[in-house]
């Protein structure tokens, strides 16, 4: 998220009927369709929005899947002959915010819910249907690659979720207990891979998960609000069991 905009779902208090992003196709299926889909479950629509709620960018995700020959390179499917992943089906800015930077402010936004749905539901790809040239350059330089055997008029470009994780600074936290003998781990994945384990008691680790499934809903109604692990052990424990931990 940047420090000025930060994306939220779309809702019905949103106004939609002012954004205009220079494609019309792009205003049109915003002001037609992505609230049907986000009834229907297709598409999730995440947008930024002014203090009037009009909004001002925008960004579509959804799930999708790629055959392992469609990637260009077989290392990206993990071995898998069809490969789970997130679709980014639009990403637009309004005119009134170009030439600011805020293309990439709004990729990275993108990029992070993403990241952030696949600890929960797997997904292995990032992938975009750029509409032009300047946006195949766009996906480009934010490190997204071409599929093989492209024409003029299909111009996908594809990202694994680890390099968005990476490229993104994301890692991750993972809990587990053993009620037998009272004992449960943390373990911190930093974006390079590198896990951090620790080993507590079950109580600490409840206290631990509760405090920050606290500090997650704070997060929701401020989304300015960073959660800095190795405050929340020190403030729940009274040490730092994995050490140096980064903001999550």
């Amino acid at each position: 998220m940047t420090a000025e905009w930060y994306p939220e779902p779309l809702s019905d208090d949103h106004e939609i009927g002012s954004f205009d992003c220079g494609v019309p196709a792009l205003n049109l299926w915003l002001a037609t369709q992505a609230r049907r889909a986000q009834a229907a479950d297709t598409a999730r629509t995440y947008v930024w929005a002014d203090d009037e709620r009009d909004v001002v960018a925008y960004y579509s995700i959804c799930p999708t899947q790629l055959m392992r020959n469609d990637l260009p390179s077989r290392s990206m499917s993990g071995g898998f002959t069809v490969v789970p992943a997130y679709l980014l089906a639009r990403l637009a800015l309004d005119t009134r915010l170009r030439g600011r930077g805020h293309g990439g402010d709004l990729l990275v936004d993108a990029l992070t819910t993403i990241v952030n749905a696949s600890e929960t539901g797997a997904g292995r790809v990032i992938v975009v249907d750029a509409i032009d040239g300047a946006a195949v350059g766009f996906y480009e330089h934010y490190g997204f690659i071409r599929v093989r055997d492209q024409d003029a008029d299909h111009q996908r470009l594809v990202m694994t979720v680890a390099t968005a994780r990476r490229n993104l600074g994301i890692g991750s936290l993972r809990f587990t207990a053993n009620a037998g003998i009272q004992l449960g781990s943390i373990v911190l994945q930093a974006p390079d891979g590198t896990e951090i384990p620790a080993v507590v008691t079950m109580t600490e680790l409840e206290a631990v998960m509760s405090r920050i499934n606290e500090l997650a809903v704070r997060q929701n109604m401020q989304p300015d609000l960073q959660i800095n692990l190795s405050e929340v052990f020190i403030e729940v424990l009274g040490r730092d069991p994995i050490g140096n931990a980064e903001p999550s």
